[in-house]
């Protein structure tokens, strides 16, 4: 179009967690009939534009569908598998210092998601609020060392859970880092990072789950539930290939891990997890871009 910007469409995984305990809690345990999910899919819509040789500026827009099963079975309180749909928008900005340093923020709006009757609560249907948090967050980025040949790059990002509904009954806000070098050899590309957050678990939890009253023992299991949050340590590490068969296709694989992260929740209920992974990634170059 004659305008120097890029557009962008993408579909992406923006949240999830869960827990299965059907068929693995000791006999008798109300725990047999407790199984929790929640996933949020996201179609984005982007756009970002250089404003001046050094300026850039740029937004998306996300739509996005929830499904969530809270997991509560029991003659006062039961829970069913409900979806919504919700909006998120993004801006963010990104000024060049000099040729090899760049600084960029960014804010992220809150996705709103309210289920239709999820909750059963003394033979009453009642919705359910769960919303994505707000984010804000701030990078530098350094291309100097090595001919231009590594970048270093650092981001920060802020939560706000403490905003958010049913979050807000359970969590605090978080902070969290991240790192990541590219070595650039030629075709070929070498990567490592690593990230830390805080673990934003309240351990002053109270009787509630977005207005609904349910013991603290319960409020307690949803937390240990989301096992995910616990961990505070990520590493990755990877390697891309230029031009893998033929001159336009890129070929990327990659490794990572976050490393065991377990907390209590007073003497109800405790978790523990750590993940590994592997990934590969094929990416085609089309018309005239070479980078």
């Amino acid at each position: 179009m004659g305008l120097p910007g890029t557009l962008g469409l993408g579909l992406a995984g923006t949240s999830g967690l869960g827990a299965e305990y059907r068929g693995r809690a000791p006999d008798g345990s109300f725990l047999n009939n407790v199984s929790n999910e929640f996933m949020v899919l996201g179609i984005n819509v982007g756009a970002g534009f250089e404003l001046t040789e050094w300026l850039s500026a740029g937004a998306t827009l996300t739509l996005g569908t929830a499904f969530e099963q809270l997991g509560f079975v029991g003659p006062l309180v039961s829970t069913a598998m409900v979806h919504d749909y919700a909006l998120r928008g993004t801006v963010g900005v990104d000024y060049d210092l000099n040729e090899c340093n760049t600084i960029g923020a960014f804010y992220q709006t809150k996705m709103d998601f309210q289920f239709p009757n999820a909750v059963r609560f003394n033979d009453e249907y009642r919705d359910l609020r769960v919303d994505q948090p707000e984010t804000m967050g701030l990078g530098i980025a350094n291309r100097s060392l090595m001919n231009g040949d590594l970048l270093i790059a650092a981001d920060v990002y802020y939560k706000l859970w403490e905003e958010a509904d049913l979050w807000r009954d359970v969590l605090v806000n978080q902070w969290a880092l991240a790192v990541g070098t590219q070595l650039t050899r030629g075709k070929m590309k070498y990567r490592l990072g690593y990230s830390y957050n805080g673990n934003p678990i309240n351990h002053n939890v109270g009787t509630s789950l977005d207005g609904f009253p349910v013991a603290q023992e319960n409020v307690q299991l949803f937390q240990a539930a989301s096992v995910a949050f616990v961990n505070q340590h990520r590493l990755t590490a990877g390697i891309g290939r230029q031009g893998i068969l033929i001159p336009n296709l890129d070929l990327d694989v990659f490794a990572g891990g976050l490393f065991k992260g377990e907390d209590d929740f007073d003497t109800s209920a405790e978790a523990s997890v750590a993940v590994y992974y592997l990934g590969m990634g094929l990416t085609w170059r089309y018309g005239d871009c070479s980078r």
